[in-house]
């Protein structure tokens, strides 16, 4: 018996249908083996090689060992942990304390001899970079520390650490921004720069209620934040008002 044309075409479809499901079911098999091999290969440390022996394209090969290494990472990130030995990370955080106003007028004057410093740094790691003879030197901290031996005996209120944590700063800071100088620090003017002292740990001693550096003792408000903390090197620090605040980096588990 004849078929109709509709009965017809309705079967031509049916076989197309299934003609494409064995296409895709054959897809996802070799999808399935090449992901096999590659890690085969890829934990045999042989798949760069593979991709040598093959001549496969340099961003088809590229395009493998990136997959491969994501897949790496992936992996690594859905493992268990173990949940009997949790990591303790370590936080630092800032303790800010405001200093009382009747030390403003020595860290003025302190303020005003470490953008001294800071200005010749820049003048001396200018020079230094750009001579008029001879090959140009990228100083760092430690070449300015030892230009700038001696240089405490000049100045009334800093001392030797704070020269040498100004120096560290400064080549630290011109080394991020690829200058050759970084912008002058004014000590008066409307311009001016706000009052920075910076210190090392060691510098800063506790004493009762307050805490005492280079031979100047400061009282601070809330003191008791002090009980059982252990900083790092900071600074003092004035703000747009006027007021100093003394910064102590401290570290702890969270």
């Amino acid at each position: 018996m004849a078929q109709s044309p509709r009965s017809q075409s309705a079967c031509e479809s049916e076989r197309g249908h299934s003609r494409h499901r064995g296409y895709a079911l054959r897809r996802r098999q070799l999808a399935h083996y090449a992901f096999m091999a590659l890690t085969i290969f890829a934990s045999q440390r042989k798949l760069q090689i593979w991709c040598e022996s093959l001549k496969i394209e340099s961003s088809h090969a590229r395009a493998i060992l990136m997959g491969w290494h994501l897949l790496r990472l992936s992996g690594k990130a859905m493992q268990s942990q173990d949940l009997n030995h949790p990591h303790v990370l370590s936080v630092t955080r800032t303790l800010r304390l405001k200093v009382k106003s009747e030390a403003y007028a020595w860290l003025n004057a302190a303020a005003w001899e470490v953008n001294q410093v800071w200005n010749w740094a820049a003048q001396v790691s200018e020079k230094a970079a750009r001579p008029c003879t001879g090959e140009p030197k990228w100083l760092t901290g430690f070449d300015l520390n030892n230009l700038s031996s001696g240089a405490s005996e000049h100045f009334e209120k800093i001392g030797a650490d704070t020269i040498q944590r100004v120096n560290g700063e400064y080549a630290q800071k011109r080394r991020i921004a690829k200058r050759y100088r970084l912008r002058w620090r004014r000590s008066r003017g409307p311009r001016r720069s706000l009052g920075w002292l910076p210190f090392k740990a060691a510098s800063l001693k506790r004493k009762g209620c307050a805490v005492r550096f280079c031979g100047k003792t400061f009282r601070v408000f809330e003191p008791e934040r002090l009980e059982g903390v252990r900083w790092k090197q900071g600074c003092f620090a004035q703000d747009a008002v006027g007021s100093w605040w003394l910064c102590l980096p401290v570290e702890g588990t969270g």
